[in-house]
């Protein structure tokens, strides 16, 4: 039988180690900055403005903090098929389309002041853009804006 004592010690020793991590993660940068921190103000401000329409076809829905990364949903109005029909099934015109977007994000994330300063403290920016029936079409993390 466990005492009351070594389940508690158990307790706090499996748990310690996922603090320890969080702050590693959360304070990664010289000036000891909590990103964790500036990414909820940020999810937290930005979430007052959505959704936000890019443009006829994309709008970010949703942006969630998860410790320093901010995790950006982009809402695609069309799904697989369409894509696949639009591109005639080629591959290398869908990837070409993912790069288009993946450097638009970085551009758009690297020319803002703010978020490069998140960006070079240690924050990150993940992109998920889903089709419209749920689908993830592509995932796409900056880590720096060189």
């Amino acid at each position: 039988m466990i005492k009351p004592m070594h389940a508690i010690t158990a307790t706090v020793l499996f748990i310690l180690p996922i603090f320890s991590f969080a702050n590693d993660i959360c304070f990664k940068n010289l000036i000891n900055e909590d990103m964790c921190a500036h990414a909820n103000k940020i999810a937290s401000e930005a979430g007052k403005s959505l959704p936000i329409k890019l443009n006829d076809n994309m709008s970010i829905v949703s942006i969630n903090a998860i410790l320093n990364k901010l995790l950006v949903v982009a809402h695609l109005n069309y799904n697989n098929s369409y894509l696949s029909k639009v591109y005639n099934g080629d591959v290398t015109l869908e990837n070409k389309l993912k790069s288009v977007m993946r450097n638009y994000s970085k551009s758009s994330i690297c020319s803002n002041r703010q978020m490069k300063t998140f960006i070079h403290l240690g924050g990150e920016i993940e992109y998920r853009y889903v089709f419209s029936d749920g689908n993830i079409f592509d995932t796409y993390a900056i880590t720096n804006c060189e």
